[in-house]
């Protein structure tokens, strides 16, 4: 949810398809994305998780 909030989208990857204790995120680029794209996500990532 708190990627939406940054206008992101990452996908949830939860057990039973990864082992328990080990949920991560899915992102996915690609070509279009540009070097700007890349840094929102990265910035974004690093407010998210010093929550």
């Amino acid at each position: 949810m708190r990627l939406l909030e940054e206008s992101l989208l990452g996908v949830a990857i939860r057990p039973p398809t990864v082992p328990r204790g080990t949920a991560r995120i899915r992102l996915s680029l690609n070509a279009a994305h540009t070097d700007a794209d890349v840094e929102h996500l990265v910035e974004a990532v690093r407010r998210i998780s010093c929550r």
